[in-house]
């Protein structure tokens, strides 16, 4: 259910008649974090009993400011609290990541009102550090200017030295230009890297890989497979109990076990 339109037209009818919304899926689910966000009281299905579920559910989520009043008016009990003043600056940072990973995968017709959200916490970033936004685009021009911006999908893939007879050696010599192929700009930017145990992964993967991360760990070769993904304001990591074999050999995987960090 990811139709901004249909969404709007469940929120409209329940606001109406002030009526709760039980979602048949789970709490991270797109649809139930924009209605939440339309001030509509929302349960899902997958609770212990739908009872419990009813009478009450638990977010931990930061939502706008007249959520609570709008939730009262519908007629629901809303329990509420705010952050100490030293962490909202990180669970505003952390809604921007949620807001963009919303943009990526929102239809034509949705995008400008995501767009519009992640607007409105920007602003509040810019208001806590107090900072205006004309000094922001007065940076960003001068930076635009200096540097370029980032319409044209860029990826540096690397430098080096030039070699002997390529180039002017002495200071201020000319460098050498090499543009690769689209498809090569996209492989540098989606690279996993493993370096002394540490996984490096592109955040574009976690926008645009559904099926899983093939991690190499210990010195054995053996793979354990991840899949990570971004849900709402959550990280959600799968794994595969027990080792996934080297590539293009077969794979006896255990179910996944999903974790929720």
């Amino acid at each position: 259910m990811r139709s901004a339109e249909f969404i709007q037209l469940v929120a409209n009818a329940a606001r109406a008649g002030k009526h709760s919304v039980v979602l048949n899926g789970s709490v991270l689910a797109h649809a139930f974090h924009q209605l939440l966000d339309l001030g509509v009281p929302i349960y899902s299905s997958r609770q212990p009993t739908r009872r419990r579920a009813i009478e009450k559910r638990i977010f931990g989520k930061l939502v706008r400011d007249k959520i609570p009043e709008i939730i009262v008016a519908n007629g629901d009990a809303v329990t509420f609290g705010r952050v100490p003043r030293t962490e909202k600056r990180k669970l505003l940072i952390s809604k921007a990541f949620e807001e963009l990973a919303e943009i990526a995968s929102a239809e034509d017709a949705s995008r400008i009102g995501e767009l519009a959200d992640l607007y409105e916490v920007l602003d509040a970033i810019l208001a806590d550090f107090g900072i205006t936004w004309a000094s922001v685009i007065n940076a960003a021009q001068e930076k635009k200017t200096q540097r370029g911006g980032f319409a044209g999908g860029i990826v540096l893939v690397g430098t080096n030295l030039p070699k002997p007879n390529e180039s002017d050696l002495l200071p201020g010599g000319a460098g050498t230009r090499n543009e690769v192929r689209p498809d090569k700009a996209l492989h540098s930017a989606t690279k996993i890297e493993t370096v002394d145990g540490e996984v490096s992964v592109p955040i574009l993967n976690l926008l645009s890989n559904d099926d899983g991360i093939d991690v190499r760990v210990g010195d054995t070769g053996d793979l354990l497979r991840i899949s990570i993904r971004l849900e709402g304001d959550r990280m959600m990591i799968s794994r595969c109990l027990g080792n996934v074999k080297r590539r293009g050999k077969k794979s006896t995987d255990s179910p996944p076990d999903d974790l929720l960090f």
